[in-house]
Protein backbone atom coordinates (compact mmCIF):
# COMPACT_ATOMS: atom_id res chain seq x y z
CA UNK A 1 0.00 0.00 0.00
CA UNK A 2 1.16 3.22 -0.79
CA UNK A 3 1.92 6.02 1.71
CA UNK A 4 -0.72 8.26 -0.10
CA UNK A 5 -3.30 5.84 -0.32
CA UNK A 6 -3.10 5.10 3.76
CA UNK A 7 -3.37 8.39 4.28
CA UNK A 8 -6.42 9.02 2.26
CA UNK A 9 -8.39 6.26 3.60
CA UNK A 10 -9.07 8.15 7.49
CA UNK A 11 -10.29 10.72 5.19
CA UNK A 12 -12.56 8.67 3.03
CA UNK A 13 -14.14 6.98 5.69
CA UNK A 14 -14.71 10.54 7.73
CA UNK A 15 -16.46 12.13 4.44
CA UNK A 16 -18.54 8.81 3.99
CA UNK A 17 -19.66 9.06 7.56
CA UNK A 18 -19.86 12.22 7.89
CA UNK A 19 -17.79 12.06 11.23
CA UNK A 20 -19.03 15.17 13.84
CA UNK A 21 -22.19 15.47 11.98
CA UNK A 22 -22.78 11.73 11.66
CA UNK A 23 -26.47 10.51 13.11
CA UNK A 24 -25.91 7.10 13.97
CA UNK A 25 -28.89 5.94 15.33
CA UNK A 26 -30.78 5.04 11.65
CA UNK A 27 -27.81 2.98 10.90
CA UNK A 28 -28.73 -0.89 10.73
CA UNK A 29 -27.02 -3.08 13.15
CA UNK A 30 -24.90 -4.34 10.48
CA UNK A 31 -24.10 -1.09 9.00
CA UNK A 32 -23.02 0.49 12.44
CA UNK A 33 -20.67 -2.24 12.94
CA UNK A 34 -19.14 -2.03 9.45
CA UNK A 35 -19.04 1.71 9.98
CA UNK A 36 -17.11 1.00 13.43
CA UNK A 37 -15.17 -1.58 11.37
CA UNK A 38 -14.01 0.88 8.82
CA UNK A 39 -13.70 3.71 11.42
CA UNK A 40 -11.42 1.43 13.41
CA UNK A 41 -9.33 -0.02 10.23
CA UNK A 42 -8.85 3.84 9.43
CA UNK A 43 -7.28 4.90 12.86
CA UNK A 44 -5.00 1.51 13.07
CA UNK A 45 -3.76 2.96 9.70
CA UNK A 46 -3.60 6.71 10.68
CA UNK A 47 -1.96 6.46 13.66
CA UNK A 48 1.63 5.49 12.59
CA UNK A 49 1.83 8.36 10.00
CA UNK A 50 0.55 10.38 12.74
CA UNK A 51 3.79 9.44 14.92
CA UNK A 52 5.57 9.73 11.78
CA UNK A 53 4.29 13.72 11.14
CA UNK A 54 4.51 13.84 14.70
CA UNK A 55 8.53 13.32 15.34
CA UNK A 56 9.32 15.68 12.40
CA UNK A 57 7.49 18.12 13.56
CA UNK A 58 9.21 18.04 17.39
CA UNK A 59 12.37 17.43 15.40
CA UNK A 60 11.53 21.08 13.22
CA UNK A 61 10.90 22.78 16.61
CA UNK A 62 13.80 21.47 17.86
CA UNK A 63 15.73 25.08 17.84
CA UNK A 64 14.55 28.39 19.56
CA UNK A 65 12.92 30.10 15.74
CA UNK A 66 11.49 26.17 15.09
CA UNK A 67 8.32 25.08 13.61
CA UNK A 68 6.36 25.36 16.64
CA UNK A 69 7.52 28.47 17.51
CA UNK A 70 7.33 30.61 15.06
CA UNK A 71 3.59 29.04 15.12
CA UNK A 72 3.44 30.72 18.80
CA UNK A 73 3.85 27.28 20.73
CA UNK A 74 6.52 27.14 22.60
CA UNK A 75 6.75 23.31 22.01
CA UNK A 76 6.19 20.32 19.63
CA UNK A 77 3.96 18.93 22.06
CA UNK A 78 1.69 21.88 22.45
CA UNK A 79 1.63 22.74 18.98
CA UNK A 80 0.42 18.77 17.72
Amino acid sequence: MSPTRAIATPFEVAARARIGACDCRPLSDTDLLALAAAVSSAQRAADPAAAVIAGEIARRSSTPDGLAQRLGHRTAVELV
